[in-house]
């Protein structure tokens, strides 16, 4: 954004934050500008606030905007990993991106995440999953990256075939998932 598009800019934050009952001083509103200028174009905010007032619950922080329409490789990987984590597990997983095979692990396994009701699923384990991840990217945890059996258990996998997920990471929001 530039400053031509700070009238715009501010014709839809302000609505949004009367969305979210939440009123902004000028001091919050000028951080949220600092932040998101150079980081999302003007129409690329329009999509953010749109996506933002239809699906998140509280008022986003601008890395939530940021996040609505450029997500991160954290956000990449819980598409990834929710693909797979609804189905009914019959093979041993190895996705493509080690961290994935850490949150999994450091929540339980396969099997659990596949037991978790869908509500609380895509709510309070996505969050837990993104923090999980974010901290295994700064490398404020120490991940255990091997692959995901679905025994649990490093031995191998009551004898069931194992299966790769290849995840990668493209420019922009797309994500290339194969299984091989």
């Amino acid at each position: 954004m530039n400053e031509n598009d700070k009238e715009e800019f501010l014709r839809m934050l302000i609505p949004m934050s009367a969305i979210y009952g939440v009123a902004m001083p000028e001091d919050q509103i000028v951080g949220y500008w600092m932040v998101l200028k150079p980081m999302l174009t003007i129409d690329e905010f329009r999509r953010a606030v749109g996506i933002a007032a239809s699906t998140l619950k509280f008022m986003p922080k601008p890395s939530e905007l940021i996040d609505c329409v450029k997500p991160s490789r954290a956000l990449l990987a819980w598409e990834t990993f929710a693909k797979v984590a609804r189905r009914p597990i019959t093979h041993s997983i190895d996705f493509g991106d080690p961290l994935i095979n850490a949150v999994v692990r450091s929540k339980g396994g396969l099997r659990e995440a596949y037991r978790i009701p869908s509500d609380t699923f895509y709510s309070h384990y996505r969050r837990d999953f993104l923090e999980a991840y974010r901290a295994f990217e700064r490398g404020t945890a120490v991940p255990d990256t091997s692959p995901l059996l679905v025994s649990g258990h490093h031995e191998g996998s009551l004898g069931l075939p194992g299966k790769k997920i290849s995840c990668s990471y493209l420019e922009g929001p797309q994500l290339k998932l194969e299984a091989i």
